[in-house]
């Protein structure tokens, strides 16, 4: 999410202190999908802090997930929540099924149908008119998808090889029959499988198993899914226990800086189902929560119910006892909820008023890079550093990026912008292309007969049929049968109770 950055390209400028304390502040920060590792996303904020204060930042690491800050005008304590681990390896090979794609674009107009989607969150022809667009395009996105994977089949194919040829057994160890070897590779589970089908289960996976998890609504039963489940659930445990140790420090504040998924991992993580009656001694500050390339307001349209029941937030609560809460002023929430979006990151947007929480405010980022970089570039937008360092110190600060850097960001942006749509289209043509040449071989092999007997039209028309049918069958037929199966889910997992 984060990286670093030279300092030679911004200059921060300072405005005298309005509300500086010394008490300790303390940063949750919350990463987003994909494969991280341990410390990288907190070793990417500090590059972006870098950025920000420069010279006069001291950083002390007081262990992997926990820095100390100073220099700043008052201590703050950056913790990383890491749940990486828990949605990775072994428990989510295999998780990705594209079926939940053909299943998932339906949802908006079913939660629109149930009432749960109210008119004023989105009205009704806007729910009409994503529908319209997306159940075609989860077809564009298949053909994408097997393009993909028929080039990613390449590499893979190497690499299998040349590790079988490492294990291939000497001279003298005793040869496998050719049926042996035939019947182990039928029975292997990894049989087809690419570097591609990895990547969609560490990230596009990441998303679907952990919605899945939190609403209990996985499709089928099993071992595998029991286990994700309580995978989910320690990602908000884990959440919950970076705030004791941060309470443990002494920090009076609790800011959370969330990215992507993160962001929807965070906002639940505040959402107790019961929030607990303040003790004798009051909990902290719940003063600030970022949110960077958030996708809660899609997580909302496909999956509103995760999002309704956010009325005891904000506050982050164990068991009986309330950690930090938001405090109220005249009524009014005492928190600021900073979203960050750019238009060309396609997962992030503006965000709504959600029930019982603060209004966000919506600050474009632009500059950030194009469709391929946005949704990973925040730490070095100038708006971002600089209502972090001011919520941080408690100092307004302003960071301007030369002119030179502004226009290598245009520039790549552009590039960027252009190259990506050209991208997925030249892999969802090849896609059609794999497919209709499947079926067009299918089609020559069942027309020989027919060419036999001279009758070259009719078997010309046998090819062109079978070519018709696979197309006809992945643009419309996988569309309406994903109709039909997210209705049943729907249904089973994501109604309104009769008790609602």
């Amino acid at each position: 999410m984060l990286s670093d950055n030279k300092k030679r390209s911004t200059v921060m400028t300072t405005q005298p202190s309005t509300n500086a304390g010394s008490d300790p502040v303390a940063l949750l920060v919350v990463h987003g999908i994909g494969s991280q590792e341990p410390g990288e996303t907190l070793r990417g904020l500090l590059g972006g802090l870098r950025l920000a204060f420069g010279d006069r930042l001291a950083i002390r690491q007081a262990a992997g997930d926990h820095a100390i800050l100073s220099g700043i005008g008052r201590p703050v304590h950056v913790f990383e929540v890491y749940w990486a681990d828990l949605l990775g390896g072994e428990i989510v090979k295999r998780s990705f099924d594209f079926d939940r794609i053909f299943e998932v674009v339906w949802f908006p107009l079913l939660n629109h149908r149930s009432g749960r989607l109210s008119t004023e969150i989105c009205s009704r022809w806007r729910v009409l008119w994503w529908t319209a667009m997306l159940a075609p395009l989860s077809s564009l996105l298949c053909a994408g998808f097997w393009g993909a994977k028929f080039l990613a089949s390449i590499p893979t194919g190497f690499l299998k090889a040349l590790q079988e040829s490492k294990a291939r057994p000497s001279a003298r160890t005793k040869t496998v029959g050719f049926l042996e070897t035939f019947r182990t590779k039928h029975k292997d589970p990894d049989r087809g499988r690419t570097i591609l089908d990895d990547l969609m289960d560490q990230v596009v996976g990441d998303v679907f198993n952990y919605v899945q998890g939190v609403a209990r609504a996985f499709p089928g039963e099993s071992e595998r899914n029991r286990e994700l489940i309580r995978h989910v659930d320690e990602i908000h445990v884990r959440f919950l226990r970076t705030a004791e140790r941060a309470e443990k420090q002494g920090c009076r504040e609790i800011q959370v800086l969330a990215h992507s998924l993160g962001t929807v991992i965070a906002f639940l993580a505040m959402c107790p189902d019961v929030r607990p009656a303040r003790s004798t001694i009051g909990p902290a500050q719940l003063s600030r929560f970022y949110t960077i390339g958030s996708p809660l307001e899609k997580i909302r349209f496909f999956w509103t119910r995760l999002v309704e029941h956010s009325r005891n937030g904000p506050a982050i609560a164990v068991v009986d006892r309330l950690i930090a809460a938001d405090s109220t002023h005249g009524g009014k929430s005492a928190m600021k909820w900073e979203n960050f979006f750019s238009r060309l990151d396609l997962v992030s947007g503006p965000l709504q008023k959600l029930p019982g929480w603060p209004t966000p405010t919506n600050h474009p980022a632009r500059g950030l890079g194009g469709l391929i970089r946005a949704h990973v570039a925040y730490n070095s937008n100038p708006v971002f550093l600089s209502l972090l360092a001011e919520g941080l110190t408690g100092k307004p600060s302003q960071i301007r990026l030369s002119l030179f850097r502004r226009l290598v960001h245009s520039l790549m942006a552009a590039l960027e912008s252009l190259i990506l749509p050209a991208v997925f289209l030249a892999l969802a043509l090849m896609g059609l292309a794999f497919m209709g040449g499947i079926a067009w071989l299918t089609g020559w092999v069942v027309s020989q007969p027919l060419e036999w007997l001279d009758l070259g039209g009719w078997a010309q028309g046998v090819r062109i049929y079978f070519v018709a049918a696979i197309l006809f069958v992945m643009i419309v037929v996988e569309v309406w049968l994903g109709r039909g199966r997210a209705e049943e889910l729907y249904t089973r997992f994501w109604a309104p109770d009769k008790t609602e």
